[in-house]
């Protein structure tokens, strides 16, 4: 049996064009094309899996390798978005955009995640989330629940809403 060539030389065969196989590297992650990104895979991440009733999402940086429906982010700011997609407010708006599996759970895929606004903080906002993640890993189930509404807090400031409004986001939530 033989390989399929992988040279990206151009053929033409009973009059029609075809292409060889572009030129890869060779590495065991490639299905085709050589990715640039594939170092993405090691760095800090977000991840979290499609079918789950509330946000779950979770910080990596261990590098571990994610497959099938886990999902993951990466890039800058990772602290405060991981405590952004894990807000009520989040919660909240991403119930009024997503699909349900019919039991209750949401499927938190590509095309709704990509829906979620997240404001852009700044470097005093990242390092706050970044502290208060770091608290709530170690803190006991009570401290627990006060700094995650503490970020619930940092989070509804940002948007300027009322009492209120946040009273009304906060008894929406199931």
């Amino acid at each position: 049996m033989g390989r399929l060539e992988q040279t990206g030389k151009k053929y033409i065969i009973d009059g029609k064009k075809i292409e060889a196989r572009k030129k890869t590297n060779n590495k065991w992650f490639e299905t085709q094309d050589s990715i640039n990104y594939w170092d993405d895979f090691s760095r800090p991440k977000i991840v979290w899996i499609e079918l789950v009733d509330r946000p779950n999402f979770a910080l990596d940086e261990t590098g571990i390798m994610i497959n099938n429906t886990v999902f993951f982010i990466t890039g800058n700011n990772i602290h405060f978005l991981l405590a952004y997609l894990n807000s009520t407010l989040c919660d909240w708006h991403f119930g009024k955009i997503c699909a349900t599996s019919g039991a209750g759970t949401r499927r938190w895929i590509k095309q709704y995640i990509e829906q979620i606004y997240a404001p852009i903080p700044n470097e005093k906002q990242n390092q706050d989330m970044k502290i208060l993640i770091e608290k709530i890993d170690k803190a006991s189930e009570n401290l627990k629940m006060k700094l995650i509404s503490e970020i619930d807090d940092k989070i509804f400031s940002l948007f300027n809403l009322s009492i209120e409004e946040k009273n009304f986001i906060k008894n929406s939530i199931p």
